[in-house]
């Protein structure tokens, strides 16, 4: 009952808050302003900074807190960029972005919303799926299986000072301790046993014809 209840409210507040603004919500909000107020490109990653209102999962967050660093889960510089291939033609545009030093060069290893520290993020905008919980409930139920699957965090997104919409933040599938725990590999490494362990297979969809490219990780 709890479960069907909380699917209920997201679809509600999803068809309420579409193409309207918010000044609070019981979400984490994600503010991104790009420099100079640049459209977000499919690639290069540009900067921009961003703020993350958030404290816990039972506090409400407003917005005229932003500026207030006791509200403020993040308050820094990114890169980013938007991501996908047919979502791009999308209003509601899904992004990967990195989280940097004030130099826009290092990267900046940070916990976002409670997830494990890392650099590499990505907002998923959940377009054409109605129920807004295929994803998330698809990798939690592979996590509670013994396996690894990217962790998510519902929030609100506001781009520019326009309200994106209901998104969730989850972790980009790549090397790390705390994501896909496996050794990546070198040049020297083509020779048996150096090329068995485990490897991250990506499809990438260009130009309508799937590709599947090989990362070559053990």
């Amino acid at each position: 009952m709890k479960k069907t209840l909380h699917i209920v409210l997201l679809v509600w507040w999803a068809a309420v808050t579409r193409g309207q603004y918010i000044t609070s919500s019981n979400l984490p909000i994600v503010i991104i302003n790009t420099d100079n107020g640049a459209s977000i490109p499919d690639e290069p990653k540009i900067g921009a900074t961003m703020k993350i209102l958030y404290v816990n999962d039972t506090t409400i967050n407003y917005l005229s807190n932003q500026d207030d660093p006791a509200y403020l889960n993040y308050n820094g510089r990114i890169g980013i960029e938007c991501r996908g291939s047919t979502s791009q033609g999308s209003y509601k545009k899904q992004y990967g972005f990195e989280t940097r030093m004030d130099d826009d060069i290092t990267n900046n290893n940070v916990s976002l919303m409670g997830l494990p520290a890392e650099n590499d993020w990505v907002l998923t905008a959940m377009n054409d799926e109605p129920s807004y919980e295929r994803d998330c409930l698809s990798y939690y139920l592979a996590s509670k299986l013994g396996h690894y699957a990217p962790r998510t965090k519902y929030c609100e997104v506001i781009v520019n000072g326009d309200y994106r919409g209901l998104y969730f933040l989850t972790e980009k599938i790549k090397v790390d301790k705390d994501r896909v725990n496996i050794a990546q590999m070198d040049a020297t490494d083509n020779q048996y046993p150096n090329v068995s362990g485990g490897y991250i297979i990506k499809a990438i969809n260009c130009d309508g014809e799937t590709q599947v490219e090989k990362i070559v990780k053990k």
